[in-house]
C-alpha cells in the first residue's frame, strides 16, 4: 500500500526535525512505497529523516491495516475502523470457516457430548452396584407394547465391567473424532436413534410371541456404538476416504454376535449399524445451503419409519 504526501504549506509546530525515523521521527512521504509495513523492532522505517521542503512529517498507524498515513490524510479511503490486523493479512479475518463433510463449520474445543455420555454410562453402572436399576431398564420384546421406553433405557445399563469398558472406550474413541465434524446435537441424535434402532432390530428379529427371543432381555450401549462407527464409515465413503479398516471392524462385531456362549445381541449391533449408517449417509449427502434443516428432517423421518415398523409388527 502506498501513502500520500503531506498537507500543503509549512508547519512550525511539528516534532523535532533533527531526529531519525528510527527514534520517533518518520520517513519522507514517498517512504511508504518502499516500506509498506511497519519496521521490525530496532530497525528504522526508511532513510534518515528530517524536514523535507519545510515539512515535518509524522506518520501514524491506520486503524485496521497498519498502513502509515501522513497527518491530515484520511484513513477512511483505505481502512475500516478497528484494531490493526496482527496476522499480517487483513483478509484472514474475513475468510469463512472450514466446513465439515456434513456442511457445518468444524467445531473446536473439547467433545462435551462425548464426555457427558461416558459420564452418564459410568454413573448408571455404579448405580447398578447398589440398586435394581438393571432390571428396571432391561428390554425384551414382550414389554414393547406396554413399556416402550425400555427400548432406549436399556442402552444405559450393562451386564458387567468388561461390557461397559468396551462400550465406554469405543464411545470415547469414535465420539471425540466425530463430534467436531457433525456437531453436538447431531451426535446426540445419532446416539439416540442408533440405540433405538438396535432395540427395533431386536423386536423385528425376535421371532414373535412364543419364541425364545420374545422373552430374552438385552442391555448395553453397543447399538449406539455401532451406529457411531457406521456413521463414520458412511461419511468416509462419501468423501472418498479409505474405510477398509472400519469395514473389517464392523464385520468382526457382527460375526462375534454369533459366537456361542458370548451372549451378544447381534440384532442390536445390526440395527444400530443400519440406523447410524443411514444418518451418516443422509447428513453427508444433503449438506447444502441449509444442512441443519435437512439433518433434522432426515432424523425425524428415520425415527418415524422405525416407530412405524414397531407399530406394524406389533399389530
Amino acid at each position: 500500500m502506498t501513502t500520500a504526501s503531506g498537507p500543503d504549506g509549512p508547519r512550525s509546530d511539528g516534532p523535532d526535525a533533527h531526529g531519525s525515523a528510527g527514534n520517533g521521527q518518520n520517513p519522507p512521504p514517498d517512504a511508504g512505497a518502499h516500506e509498506p509495513y511497519p519496521p521490525s523492532p530496532g530497525q528504522g522505517a526508511g532513510r534518515q529523516g528530517g524536514p523535507v521542503d519545510g515539512y515535518s512529517m509524522e506518520y501514524v498507524p491506520a486503524p485496521a491495516y497498519g498502513a502509515y498515513l501522513a497527518p491530515g490524510q484520511s484513513s477512511a479511503q483505505f481502512t475500516q475502523p478497528g484494531e490493526p490486523h496482527r496476522l499480517g493479512d487483513p483478509r484472514d479475518a474475513r475468510r469463512p470457516a472450514r466446513l465439515s463433510a456434513v456442511g457445518i463449520p468444524i467445531r473446536s474445543g473439547p467433545p462435551v457430548v462425548t464426555y457427558a455420555v461416558i459420564g452418564l454410562l459410568v454413573v448408571v453402572f455404579l448405580l447398578q452396584r447398589v440398586t435394581d436399576v438393571q432390571s428396571e431398564f432391561l428390554y425384551w420384546p414382550a414389554v414393547t407394547e406396554h413399556e416402550p421406553w425400555r427400548m432406549l433405557a436399556a442402552a444405559l445399563v450393562h451386564s458387567g465391567f468388561p461390557h461397559i469398558l468396551f462400550n465406554v472406550y469405543a464411545t470415547w474413541i469414535v465420539g471425540q473424532a466425530l463430534e467436531p465434524v457433525i456437531g453436538r446435537w447431531r451426535l446426540v441424535v445419532l446416539m439416540v436413534l442408533s440405540a433405538f434402532g438396535g432395540s427395533v432390530a431386536v423386536l423385528l428379529l425376535s421371532g414373535g410371541p412364543g419364541s425364545q427371543g420374545w422373552v430374552t432381555g438385552v442391555v448395553g450401549f453397543s447399538g449406539a456404538v455401532m451406529g457411531l462407527f457406521a456413521a463414520v464409515l458412511a461419511i468416509q465413503r462419501r468423501i472418498g476416504q479409505d474405510s477398509t479398516q472400519l469395514l473389517v471392524l464392523l464385520g468382526i462385531n457382527i460375526v462375534i454376535g454369533f459366537v456361542p456362549g458370548w451372549n451378544i445381541a447381534w440384532q442390536a449391533h445390526l440395527g444400530g449399524m443400519v440406523a447410524g449408517g443411514i444418518l451418516g449417509a443422509a447428513w453427508s449427502i444433503w449438506n447444502g445451503a441449509r444442512p441443519n434443516v435437512t439433518a433434522a428432517v432426515s432424523a425425524v423421518a428415520l425415527a418415524l419409519v422405525m416407530v412405524g415398523a414397531c407399530v406394524g409388527y406389533l399389530a
